[in-house]
Order: C-alpha cells, then structure tokens, then sequence
C-alpha cells in the first residue's frame, strides 16, 4: 500500500517547536517566559487554597479522597503527558522525512482511526467481565511501548517496523485508559458527584497534554541546537524527535508502576446494590437516606425503582 521514501529534502524552520519559550529570545530563560510560568503555577496553587475555604466550591477537595479516583486521574494524565504531544511530533516526522504531502500524511495516520473505534467497541464488551485494574495496566504499557518504538525510530528507517505498530500501541493504551476512567466516574462516583469527577478529569487530561507540549518542545529544541555527536543518534536528523518521545516513554513508564496500586474490578454491565454509595464527607443523615433508598430498591437499578414509585 504505502511505497518506501527517502528522506524528504523540503525546508522547514529551524525551530519547530509550538509553544511560546521556543519563540522566545532566550528560551525558557527569558524574563516573561519566566514570570508566566512562576504566575501560572501561583495562581494553581491559589485555586487549590480557594476550594478548600469556599463554603460552594467548583471542586470539592474531599472529591480526592477516592483513592482510585485519584490514582486513574494521575495514571491518565501522565499518558496524556506523551500522546498528544507524541501525536504531534510522530505526524511532523511522517511529513518531513517520508512525505511532504499533508494527505498522505493523513493516510498513514488513519491507523489510529480504525485502532480507537475498534477499542472502543471492544472495551464497552469486556469492561464488565475483565478487571479495569489489568485494562488500566495493558493501556499503561501500551503507551510505553509506542514511545518506545518512536523513539528507536532513525530516518530515513521505513514507516512499517516503527510507526505503524507504534501509533496501534499509542491508541490502545489513550482508548482504554478513558473509557476505564470515564466509566469509574459514571458507575463508581455518588451521583452528585458524577458531574464534577467527569469535568475534572477532562480537564486534568487537557492540562496534562498542554504541559506534555511545553516539556517535549524544551527538548526538541535543546537537542535540536545540540545534536548528538556520537551513539545511536549521531548525525541522524531523527535526534530532537527521539529525545521527546523518551520522555514521554519514561512518563508512561511511571504510569505502569503505579497501575498495581488500583483496587478497580469490573464495570458496568448490570446495576447491583452496592453502587448507591453515599457521598465521601456526607452527613449522618445523608448516609441514612441512601442506605434507606438502597433497601428499597430490592436489588434493581435505582433509576428503575424511582420510577415504579412514581407510578
């Protein structure tokens, strides 16, 4: 299907890198670069003091106590950490050393496509029968091994032994990962919760894939400027592109690690007495409530159960 390129020998800036530092006179050393960074993470740190005194907050603190809760956020955001920034880079590859042509681009792309509707489907069959811990895990090392496999990658080495299988592995470990997250959040949470674990772990993905961008951009351009002049990658061109995708392996890496302290089983599939579970720091008499609306509903959904009082 594809045929075998050479090295394309169309021009493209010196510095290929999207974020601000890389425009920048001195990098991440210049004065402003330097003030946004130190404002950004004060004002992090800010909201965080502020939910914990605000009587309304938009994120509740106690939300954090789930301690799988917090271990999926942390294990998906350190993936996302790779993928989107990986994504990135492994398409700037594709277009500069095996074609220049923005479709074809697209065609050797269109892997990732087929792979995440078919995990999808997959996962949505399985998710109930198989552990969501072991899940987290194949989609943990998934990543790693798509890093991994970019990384190794030296132009102009063809498409099929690096990238091919790598952009499978990367899209297996993104769909499993959010589809084990998104469910743990829809089935596991107390339903007045659900909405504000939902909204943080989108956001928390999106946050972690524009710091994965400020990082990998760093050492692009830092090994852009200073190319290795002896190993593996000496003078190969492939060098800036590489050392991103070793971080981001050594990000997954971390993520595989901490996959053995889940306690997630299986999700979905039918609706069972313990999932009405009331809320972490709720009221004695809040407690007492869904206890009592548990017995009630003798074993079916609470949804279910609603209605036939209703009737």
């Amino acid at each position: 299907m594809f045929k075998k390129h050479t090295v394309c020998t169309h021009t493209e800036p010196t510095d290929a890198s999207p974020s601000l530092a890389g425009d920048a006179a001195n990098g991440w050393k210049t004065s402003y670069v330097l003030a946004l960074l130190l404002t950004g993470a004060f004002l992090m740190a800010t909201f965080v003091v502020w939910e914990k005194r605000y009587e309304h907050p938009l994120m509740p603190m106690h939300i954090w106590r789930d301690r799988d809760f917090s271990l999926l956020n942390i294990i998906l955001q350190i993936g996302s950490l790779g993928f989107s920034t990986s994504a990135f880079w492994v398409s700037l590859y594709i277009q500069r050393f095996i074609t220049p042509n923005a479709l074809m681009v697209a065609v050797y792309l269109l892997p990732m496509a087929v792979v995440g509707f078919s995990t999808n489907v997959i996962a949505g069959l399985v998710m109930h029968k198989v552990s969501n811990k072991l899940l987290m895990g194949v989609g943990a090392a998934g990543y790693t091994l798509a890093f991994l496999l970019f990384a190794l990658q030296r132009a102009p080495h063809s498409y099929w032994p690096f990238i091919f299988p790598g952009l499978l592995f990367i899209t297996l470990g993104a769909d499993l990962q959010f589809n084990v997250v998104n469910m743990y959040v829809l089935s596991s949470m107390p339903r007045n919760q659900q909405s504000i674990a939902g909204g943080i772990f989108q956001t928390g993905f999106r946050l972690a894939s524009a710091i994965g961008f400020g990082i990998s951009t760093a050492i692009f351009n830092a090994v852009q400027k200073s190319p290795p002049g002896s190993g593996y990658y000496a003078d190969n061109p492939a060098a800036p592109y590489a050392a991103s995708f070793w971080f981001a392996m050594a990000s997954s890496a971390v993520g595989v690690g901490l996959c053995f302290f889940l306690r997630v089983g299986t999700q979905g599939g039918k609706v069972g007495e313990e999932e009405e579970v009331p809320a972490v720091g709720a009221s004695g008499v809040e407690v007492a409530v869904a206890q009592e609306r548990v017995k009630d509903t003798k074993g079916k959904s609470p949804v279910v159960a609603d209605v036939e009082k209703t009737l």
